[in-house]
C-alpha cells in the first residue's frame, strides 16, 4: 500500500496470494520488488512500515535493519523502517 506524504492519498499497490506464513527471505523479495517499481516510477520512498511478526522481524534483519542502522538501501537511497 502506498500512501501520500505531503498530500492524502492511499493506492493499493501489490497483493500476494500465499498460503501460511510467507518466509522472511520470499518478504524480502517481495518488498525490494515492490521498492524498485515505486522508485523505477518516479516515487520517492521515504519509509516502510510493518508490524514485528516474527517472519517481519527476521526479514528487517536480512535487510541489515536494526535498532543501530533503522534503514536499508534501495537503488542507493536510504529508506527508514518502522
Amino acid at each position: 500500500m502506498l500512501h501520500g506524504q505531503c498530500k492524502k492519498w492511499t493506492q493499493p499497490l501489490a497483493y500476494y496470494m500465499i498460503h501460511g506464513s510467507t518466509e522472511s527471505d520470499v518478504l524480502v523479495n517481495f518488498l525490494m520488488e515492490v521498492l524498485d517499481v515505486c522508485q523505477n516510477a518516479g516515487l520517492e520512498v521515504i519509509v516502510t512500515v510493518c508490524n514485528i511478526g516474527a517472519n517481519n522481524v527476521k526479514a528487517l534483519k536480512l535487510l541489515g535493519i536494526s535498532e543501530n542502522t533503522p534503514f536499508s538501501r534501495c537503488q542507493d537511497q536510504e529508506i527508514a523502517a518502522k
